[in-house]
């Protein structure tokens, strides 16, 4: 779980796990075979997966003033 604003976020292990990496040195920049080595080791996943697991992260954690 992630508590963001005071807001409650379930998020799916490996969403949880990206995002642990890519908070835990906000001044790095993770290149996409250093993310897919540290969260999917050495399971073959498809090209846009980082790009499929950071949407959805920012779709549950971004603000909106409704």
């Amino acid at each position: 779980m992630v508590i963001q604003n005071g807001q409650e976020f379930i998020l799916p292990k490996k969403e949880f796990e990206l995002l642990w990496l890519l908070i835990s040195k906000v001044d790095k920049v993770f290149t996409r075979e250093e993310i897919y080595s540290k969260i999917w080791g050495n399971v073959i996943v498809g090209d846009r997966t980082i790009d499929v697991h950071v949407r959805k992260i920012r779709e549950k954690t971004e603000y909106r003033q409704y």
